[in-house]
C-alpha cells in the first residue's frame, strides 16, 4: 500500500494520522513525500517507510519541476505489488498520473481544498512579484491538474460536507456518489490535558509570566490573509479598552507576520499579544495546555480545522468563526462556541463573553476532551480502512 503526499500543511497531519493508523492495523504503508537536498534513502518512521524526493517549494513552477523529476524516481524504489495509491495533493497526483501511474492500481484522492483558490490566497507561492490579473494562467493550470486527479480517482475523500460541496462545484463532472466525507482526526495520546494543576500554573508563569487569574487565548495559524488574523487584532484592540486580564498567543509564521506585528504595536497590543513564530509539533500540546481558550478566526476556505480537535483534546474550549466546515465540527458540541461572524466586532463580543465567564472549569475541560475522543485517529482510520477495502474490491470486479 503506497501513500503519497504533497505540500506540508494541514494535509500532512491527515497523511501522518491515516498512514500510521493503517500501519498499526497491519497494512504495509509507504509514504512518498517532498524533501530537501539530495534524494535520500528510505527512512523508517515507526511502521511507515518514508521516501523523500527533493523539491524547491519557493514557487509553483519550481515545485512542479522538482515533483516532475523526483516523484517517478522515488516511486521506482517502492516494492511491488501495490494494492492502492492514496493521493493528497493535485500536483503530485497529476505527475503520478502522467508519468508513473501503475496499471490496475486504484487511486483514492483526498480533496483537502480547491488548489486554485489556495493559490489565490497565497500569491507569494507563485511567481514572485506577480499579483491578481497575472495569476489567472497559473490558477487555471492548477484547476486543470486537479481536475485530472479528481476524475482519475476511484474515490474522492473530503474532511467535511463543506469541502465536498466545494469539490463538486469546482469539478461538476465528478459524480457525487464517488465523494465520501470522512472527518479529520486527532492524536489523543499526544494531545492531552494537564493532570497536575500546579505544574500548569508554573508553566504559565515560567513561559509567559502570567498568573492563574489571567485568561490566555491561543490561535495556531499560518499567517496568511484567509486566516482572519487582521480581524483578530482589531477585535483585541476593542477588548483592551474594556478588559485587561488577558493575553493572546499567536503561534505560526507566514507572509503577514511582519505586518501583523507592526499593526499590533501600533495598537499598543505588544504586551498583550505575543507572536511565537513557528512552533514545532512536539511543543504544541504544551502550548494548548497552558491556554484557556482557542480562537479560530478564519474568514474563508476552512476545510475542517484540525486545530479544533487538538485544542479540545487538551481540554481547551474553542471560539470559531461560522466559516467553512467550522460549524460542522463545533456546532454539535456547542452552538455558543460559534461566533456570530468573522468580523472584528463578532470576535470582540465572543472574547468578552469568554472573559465574563472566566477561565473554563474542570467540567468544561472534560466535555471538550470527551468530544475530541470521538475523532481519535483509531476511530477515523477504521472508517478510512473500510473505504479503501471497498475500493480495492470494486476494482477487482
Amino acid at each position: 500500500m503506497a501513500v503519497e503526499s504533497g505540500i506540508i500543511g494541514g494535509s500532512s497531519r491527515v497523511v501522518h494520522g491515516v498512514g500510521h493508523g493503517l500501519a498499526e492495523r497491519g497494512h504495509e504503508v509507504f509514504l512518498l513525500t517532498q524533501g530537501w537536498g539530495s534524494l535520500s534513502a528510505t527512512e523508517e518512521a515507526g511502521l511507515v517507510r518514508i521516501r523523500r524526493y527533493p523539491v524547491n517549494r519557493s514557487t509553483v513552477l519550481e515545485r512542479f519541476a522538482g515533483t516532475w523529476s523526483g516523484l517517478p524516481r522515488a516511486l521506482r524504489e517502492i516494492p511491488r505489488p501495490l494494492d492502492v495509491v492514496l493521493l493528497h495533493h493535485p500536483l503530485s497526483g497529476f505527475v503520478y498520473n502522467q508519468l508513473c501511474s501503475l496499471e490496475g492500481v486504484p487511486q483514492i484522492y483526498t480533496f483537502h481544498s480547491p488548489w486554485h483558490l489556495e493559490v489565490q490566497s497565497r500569491p507569494s507561492l507563485l511567481l514572485r512579484g506577480f499579483r491578481n490579473p497575472a495569476l489567472w494562467p497559473i490558477t487555471f493550470l492548477c484547476r486543470m491538474m486537479e481536475r485530472a486527479v479528481v476524475l482519475g480517482a476511484k474515490r474522492v475523500l473530503t474532511l467535511s460536507q463543506y469541502m465536498k460541496d466545494l469539490c463538486l462545484s469546482a469539478h461538476p463532472e465528478l459524480p457525487p456518489s464517488r465523494v465520501t466525507v470522512i472527518p479529520g482526526g486527532v492524536d489523543c495520546g499526544s494531545f492531552t490535558p494537564y493532570r497536575d494543576i500546579r505544574a500548569r500554573q508554573e508553566a504559565r508563569m515560567t513561559e509567559f509570566g502570567v498568573s492563574d487569574s489571567t485568561v490566555v487565548f491561543l490561535t495556531v495559524r499560518d499567517l496568511i490573509p484567509r486566516m482572519g488574523l487582521e480581524a483578530l487584532l482589531n477585535a483585541l484592540n476593542r477588548v483592551q479598552g474594556i478588559r485587561s486580564d488577558w493575553l493572546c498567543l499567536i503561534a505560526g509564521d507566514g507572509q503577514l507576520r511582519k505586518l501583523l506585528e507592526k499593526r499590533a504595536a501600533a495598537m499598543g497590543l505588544q504586551e498583550r499579544v505575543k507572536f511565537l513564530g513557528f512552533v514545532p509539533e512536539e511543543r504544541l500540546p504544551g502550548l494548548y495546555r497552558v491556554s484557556d481558550c482557542f480562537i479560530l478566526p478564519s474568514r474563508e476556505l476552512e476545510g475542517f480545522g484540525m486545530v479544533i480537535l487538538e485544542a479540545m483534546a487538551c481540554g481547551l474550549p474553542v471560539l470559531g468563526s461560522p466559516v467553512g466546515a467550522i460549524p460542522e465540527v463545533l456546532g454539535p458540541f456547542d452552538q455558543d462556541a460559534l461566533l456570530a461572524g468573522a468580523d472584528d466586532a463578532s470576535l470582540a463580543r465572543g472574547i468578552l463573553s469568554r472573559l465574563d465567564r472566566g477561565r473554563p472549569g474542570r467540567d468544561l475541560a472534560l466535555r471538550c476532551r470527551r468530544f475530541a475522543e470521538h475523532f481519535s485517529w483509531p476511530v477515523i482510520v477504521e472508517i478510512v480502512e473500510e473505504t479503501i477495502l471497498e475500493v480495492i474490491r470494486d476494482s477487482h470486479t
